[in-house]
């Protein structure tokens, strides 16, 4: 069995109050707390162990940069621009949380995600997407989320080089260890 330690960063990104600061605190803490919106930028590490297929095993440590969520739509963009500029080291790439339960706001959270795509936000990296509060009555599914139209032109856009919609509780901590071990698998 052999060994390899890496070192990943990532910014993640959201609308307001889709649960990517109490899903970057369940991970780096395995636990949550009563979140206000972030303001500015939080860092949490978090270690993991991927299974690459058995044979091999990457030890990763990952470090999640939660700039925030946005409902001004230039200022999210910007804020993952001057991460890039100023922290970026590493596999480029992204994770962005969606509230799936809160249908009104899907194709803002696409437009959204699809103009920090546009501005090099992940160039050419991986797209983790944490489809969020699975827990409440009505939520999209994973699979749904997959099937708009605008992360079907995501995922075939080309700018993009793996994207993977995980299902998740982040108060819960449901899948995303999961989805963490995704982006270090490769």
């Amino acid at each position: 069995s052999s060994s390899k330690s890496e070192e990943l960063r990532f910014p993640m990104a959201s609308l307001s109050f889709c649960g990517q600061t109490t899903a970057a605190f369940w991970l780096a803490n395995g636990s949550t707390l009563q979140t206000v919106q972030t303001s500015g930028l939080d860092t949490y590490k978090i270690a993991i162990t991927s299974d690459a297929g058995g044979a091999s095993q990457r030890d990763c440590s990952v470090t999640l940069y939660d700039i925030g969520g946005g409902t001004q739509y230039g200022s999210m963009v910007r804020r993952v621009e001057v991460w890039n500029q100023e922290k970026y080291q590493g596999p480029r790439g992204l994770i962005y949380t969606v509230d799936c339960s809160n249908h009104k706001d899907l194709d803002l959270a696409g437009t959204y995600l699809t103009e920090i795509i546009d501005e090099g936000g992940v160039d050419g990296g991986a797209l983790l997407v944490f489809a969020n509060k699975q827990d409440v009555s009505g939520a999209l599914s994973a699979e749904d989320l997959e099937a708009l139209p605008w992360m079907r032109a995501i995922k075939t856009n080309g700018k993009v080089a793996r994207v993977h919609v995980q299902p998740c509780i982040a108060t819960a901590g449901t899948g995303l260890r999961e989805g963490l071990e995704w982006l270090g698998s490769s």
